[in-house]
């Protein structure tokens, strides 16, 4: 895919100025949520606890994993876990504060990642710097990636969209870089061996660009060369894992994130970006979109479509990066006077072209503002425990016995956005009953059932006490306490209180009492 070369007048120092124009507003966008707490943000509990399990073992891979005493086999990809273990043990940081630095430094340095492929691609530094800009103020380029579990899905995304540029480069070389291959291969492995999901967007982005080769023979030779590379590097890890556990814990994960068709519905009715006001990047991304076809350009329109058949559910954040792409072809088509010109500084553009300078920045400023509009929604993931909540945590883990069993009663809709649920064990070292993470790796059936569990559980929100010694009953758990949260769990917008009948309601089950009540929980101790 190409843009008219007269456009591409851009100065590299002017086109780095925009990349770093890219990195502070995407910066002040992934920073500013970080900021209503001092935890990580969402999710991040059974990863935190794989790193810790990783640490004490002294970087050897455990065969299973301490989290919710369950015996989780220890198969996931752990690229991401020894990145944050030597971060924790050479800086010396918390486990928890290396969940909030790490994936940080992930997400925002997939902004230049992404200028060097667009740059590539589009064969244009204008191109790229306005992709960087556009992917910096996408919220669902940094939505799932700057939380907690991001320290391995923002690590395989970013080495995803490296390998993107090599293999696009690779495709357009005549010259037989066979070394260039065997780089590809080797980001390729690593991106496996830090996220699966960012593996098969890899792949599949490759198999989309491959009809656009300068020669298509040729360029095969040099992928199948790399996918060999890749392997051998995937293989160093998955070889001794199959050894020891089988190939069933794997195959549990991957039926278990399978995605339906939602995702899908979602790409047709354009509500996928995120940004609830103010949507002029996917507005322009459609006029990228309608370009395109005219030019019969069909690379980007192909590509963006073909993340989404093949997994829908990881979609919403891969799809940003042909999105971004499509905005700076749409943008690439307005007349060129507005970019700055070769030989020319940034500043000496600013001052010939005030009243678009002055545009440009108020485009901007409102992006970010409603990039943080958008992360306050109750549906954000960009929420974390405060802490009050983390010193109930605390307090359970110091006064219940070690063999407790807890209902942990939150009212969530979503297992996935249910911060208390996941972190509750990583730091009582207490079995929470219902909590999902870790059983996708423990069988389809038992995935299955955990999953209905947990819906059932936080039914119980709304109910009284009873209700949850009848969950109990009916899935056959010991329950020996019910944790019960207070404050905001969705941000300021949400309830500041999930659960109140539960709470109030302890005199219904005989012998129940309320051991703890402070200002971040309710713990009640079950007959």
């Amino acid at each position: 895919m190409t843009t008219d070369p007269d456009l591409d007048d851009t100065d590299s120092v002017a086109a780095w100025f925009g990349v770093g124009l890219a990195l502070f507003a995407g910066g002040i966008v992934r920073i500013l949520p970080m900021l209503s707490t001092d935890f990580p943000l969402n999710d991040g509990g059974l990863f935190g606890t794989m790193i810790q399990d990783l640490v004490d073992s002294h970087f050897r891979l455990p065969v299973s994993t301490t989290y919710n005493g369950l015996d989780i086999p220890f198969t996931y990809p752990p690229l991401g876990f020894y990145v944050a273990g030597i971060g924790h043990q050479v800086f010396g940081l918390q486990i928890t504060e290396t969940l909030r630095a790490v994936p940080l430094l992930f997400s925002l340095a997939a902004i230049p990642a992404v200028y060097w492929l667009a740059s590539g691609m589009l064969r244009s530094r204008s191109g790229g710097m306005l992709a960087a800009l556009a992917f910096a103020l996408l919220p669902r380029s940094y939505l799932v990636l700057i939380t907690g579990g991001g320290v391995t899905r923002g690590l395989g995304f970013l080495l995803a969209i490296i390998a993107l540029g090599l293999a696009w480069r690779l495709m357009q070389d005549r010259q037989p870089r066979w070394w260039a291959a065997g780089v590809l291969g080797l980001d390729g492995g690593l991106t496996a061996l830090a996220h699966p999901q960012a593996a098969v967007f890899l792949a599949t982005s490759i198999l989309v660009f491959l009809p656009w080769a300068v020669d298509v023979r040729v360029s095969a030779g040099r992928l199948a060369f790399s996918a060999l590379v890749g392997v051998a590097v995937l293989a160093a890890w998955l070889i001794p894992v199959i050894g020891t556990h089988g190939v069933e814990p794997l195959m549990s994960a991957i039926q278990s994130g399978q995605s339906g068709p939602e995702g899908l519905a979602q790409l047709v009715s354009l509500r996928f970006a995120e940004l609830v006001v103010f949507d002029v990047i996917t507005i322009a991304a459609l006029i990228g979109t309608i370009l395109a076809f005219r030019r019969r350009a069909f690379t980007l329109p192909i590509w963006l479509v073909a993340i989404w058949v093949v997994d829908s559910r990881a979609g919403f954040t891969f799809a940003m990066v042909p999105l971004a792409l499509l905005t700076a072809y749409a943008l690439l088509s307005l007349t060129p006077s507005w970019l700055p010109a070769a030989g020319s500084s940034p500043l000496s553009h600013v001052r010939k072209h005030p009243a678009g300078t002055a545009v440009m920045v108020a485009v901007l400023s409102a992006l970010v503002l409603a990039n943080f509009y958008s992360g306050l929604r109750t549906s954000s993931p960009l929420h974390g425990l405060d802490p009050d909540q983390q010193s109930a945590l605390v307090w359970a883990f110091d006064n219940t016995p070690d063999e407790a069993v807890f209902a942990v009663v939150t009212g969530g809709t979503f297992w996935e956005d249910d911060a208390v649920s996941e972190w509750f064990p990583a730091l009582t070292d207490r079995r929470s009953a219902a909590t999902v993470q870790g059983y996708e790796w423990l069988g389809l059936e038992a995935w299955h059932r955990q999953q209905a569990a947990y819906d059932e559980l936080q039914g119980c929100a709304r109910d009284v006490l009873p209700c949850v010694v009848a969950w109990a009953e009916k899935y056959e758990l010991p329950v020996t306490h019910v944790f019960v949260p207070k404050g905001y769990l969705h941000g300021p917008n949400g309830a500041l209180d999930c659960c109140p009948a539960p709470r109030h309601s302890v005199e219904l089950v005989p012998g129940a009492r309320a051991i703890y009540d402070g200002p971040g929980a309710t713990v009640i101790e079950l007959p």
